[in-house]
């Protein structure tokens, strides 16, 4: 696994169609319209009855409807308005706790999916490499990532609020790019060059931003 990712490309926030040419791996490019409407995805992911649902945030994932749905969340008060959401739902099990703190203690095969939507950015590429090799070794069916096109400049200081007005800072600073060519032929990618229209401010961008999903589907591999 870790011989199949392969070194950061550089990008910047402009230009974003360059970003998207520098890409050598096959892609399945989409619209803007098909990416935010989920379906582009859903036709590619497996039904599933566990899934693990690493920093979900604020928000559960939503393209895998499963009978358990464990959220891996670090941030305590992240978790507080995900139970405020799902109400009493008994599919749901939190766990407050980073992925390196629940992943490494899974067995092998042990979950069907493991979502990590907008995560592997927040790492540094060594623990973002770590994350995606134990979501592999843990996952019977599928790994989704979701994840920038390249580094997407995101700062906030410890303890600095956040988009919500919460003071969860540290969890949401970018320390990390990724590139469909940091994905080895397991892999497929599914991609949009202008995903992203604002800032984590809320702010009009000059140009959009690109992102893409990667998804390791064991059994296709198999």
């Amino acid at each position: 696994m870790a011989s199949n990712l392969r070194g950061l490309i550089s990008f910047r926030r402009s230009n974003a169609h360059r970003r998207a040419d520098r890409v050598r791996r096959e892609v399945e490019w989409i619209s803007h319209a098909d990416a935010h409407s989920d379906e582009a995805i859903r036709r590619h992911l497996e039904a599933a009855h566990v899934v693990v649902d690493v920093g979900p945030g604020i928000r559960p994932q939503t393209l895998l409807s499963s009978s358990t749905h464990i959220c891996v969340e670090p941030f305590e008060p992240y978790i507080e308005k995900l139970r405020e959401q799902v109400g009493d739902d008994p599919r749901f099990v939190f766990l407050n706790a980073t992925w390196e703190r629940v992943l490494p203690l899974m067995p092998d095969r042990s979950v069907d999916s493991v979502v990590a939507l907008d995560v592997i950015e927040h790492l540094r590429r060594r623990e973002g490499r770590r994350l995606l090799k134990h979501a592999v070794r843990v996952a019977r069916q599928q790994v989704v990532i979701f994840t920038p096109l390249g580094f997407y400049h995101q700062s906030y200081r410890n303890g600095g609020t956040d988009r919500w007005g919460m003071k969860g800072g540290r969890w949401q600073t970018h320390r990390s790019g990724w590139s469909p060519d940091d994905f080895g032929r397991d892999w497929h990618v599914v991609a949009c060059r202008d995903f992203h229209a604002v800032d984590e401010n809320e702010e009009p961008l000059d140009e959009p931003f690109g992102a893409f999903w990667a998804i390791y589907s064991r059994n296709h591999r198999e």
